[in-house]
């Protein structure tokens, strides 16, 4: 009988340690993504407008494709709500696009957002009128 309790607790306490190993080689990388992912969160938020802007849907017709009401979800742009991963996935699946890439991007810097809201604002811009910007830009040089 002493047997059976002294390779239980041997066995405990193998389990104990396995289980601190575990949690120390994933605690630095725990609190890093802790402290950032509030961050992240505010960029994939802003990368969720730019879509619906850029596809040119009132914040009305967007709440209809997420099935989700008006007043929830403009308090999500403001960031007085969180954006639920049901939610986020539809927008993802909606709209074709990678979740990985969609969180990927969102590590870009601020600098970049900006880019990006340029881009949307060239792409809804007629072709002629896209020339006519390059040619001023190369003839500014």
């Amino acid at each position: 009988m002493h047997e059976k309790v002294r390779l239980r607790d041997m066995y405990s306490k193998k389990l104990i340690s396995a289980s601190n190993d575990a949690k120390n080689k994933y605690l630095s990388a725990s609190k890093y993504i802790r402290e950032t992912t509030p961050k992240l969160e505010e960029n994939i938020i802003r990368q969720i407008e730019t879509i619906r802007i850029s596809e040119k849907l009132s914040v009305r017709d967007f709440c209809e494709l997420l099935d989700m009401s008006y007043s929830s979800y403009v308090k999500i742009p403001r960031f007085e709500r969180k954006l639920n991963l049901s939610t986020f996935l539809i927008v993802c699946r909606l709209f074709g696009y990678d979740i990985s890439k969609l969180v990927g991007e969102s590590y870009l810097d601020s600098a970049d957002s900006v880019f990006r809201e340029l881009a949307v604002f060239l792409g809804q811009l007629h072709g002629d009128t896209i020339q006519k910007i390059a040619e001023a830009l190369s003839d500014s040089s």
